[in-house]
């Protein structure tokens, strides 16, 4: 059996009206592979709470999301997205990693928050991945 899969995907983000525009903002990315799964999908942490008697006083369950570390592996590219800021000045939102630039203005949370959670979904249907079976 050969197994064909695509090994690049894209997205098209909603945020900002971004659908509907004439040249909407496309964010190409990586399928995820089995490293990637292993490395960028949240693994929930237990703290148990024992008394000094050694009793069990309950617990807590974190699980932390760092969609930094999931765009900066995941996205490939991002096709037409600048923003120009009224210093004149125009960033040119060409990678993952310039989502994070030192300039970009916070109100692209919204955007780096919708490619995140995007990415995570991708990464926990990993099996659901397009694929072939041919001989």
């Amino acid at each position: 059996m050969v197994l064909e899969i695509n090994d690049e995907c894209e997205f098209t983000p909603e945020w900002n009206g971004n659908k509907g525009a004439d040249k909407p903002i496309l964010v190409k990315y990586k399928a995820p592979t089995m490293p990637m799964y292993d490395k960028l999908i949240p693994k929930p942490q237990l703290m148990l709470k024992v008394s000094p008697e050694g009793k069990a006083m309950g617990g807590e369950t974190t699980v932390t999301v760092d969609n930094k570390a999931i765009i900066f592996d995941m996205v490939t590219s991002i096709e037409n997205f600048d923003v120009k800021l009224k210093s004149g000045n125009t960033l040119n939102i060409r990678t993952g990693k310039d989502l994070y630039g030192a300039e970009v203005p916070a109100v692209v949370s919204g955007l780096v928050d919708e490619i995140g959670s995007h990415l995570q979904a991708t990464l926990s249907k990993r099996a659901d991945i397009s694929t072939k079976n041919s001989e």
